[in-house]
Parts: C-alpha cells; structure tokens; sequence
C-alpha cells in the first residue's frame, strides 16, 4: 500500500464530491475483488525468492 495525492489522482470534480465526505484526512481505498490476493501471498513470495537466491549462491 502507498500514499498517493488525490489531486494528483482525481479530476476536480470528483475530488469535490470526496471532500464533502471527507476533508483533509487519509482515507484507504480497496482493491477491486478480481485484484485481490490471499493473506501472506506476497509475503510467501518473496520468502520463496529468498530461499531460491540463498540456494543459488551457496551451492
């Protein structure tokens, strides 16, 4: 997850309707349900990569 300016993002009229709801504050927006992923998926990924790397170098 990343910080990012919703000027930066939205077009002026959309980041007016957001304001009258919410002003000034960090707000997290969900990945859409096809972008998904499982708990620890990442996480499980990257230690894979580790091993493969650690195996790689030392054999």
């Amino acid at each position: 997850m990343s910080y990012a300016s919703a000027r930066e993002i939205f077009p002026e009229d959309i980041l007016k309707i957001i304001q009258q709801y919410v002003d000034g504050e960090c707000i997290y927006i969900p990945r859409k349900e096809e972008n998904k992923m499982a708990w620890g998926e990442i996480t499980c990924k990257c230690q894979h990569q580790n091993v493969e790397k650690f195996q790689h170098e030392n054999a």
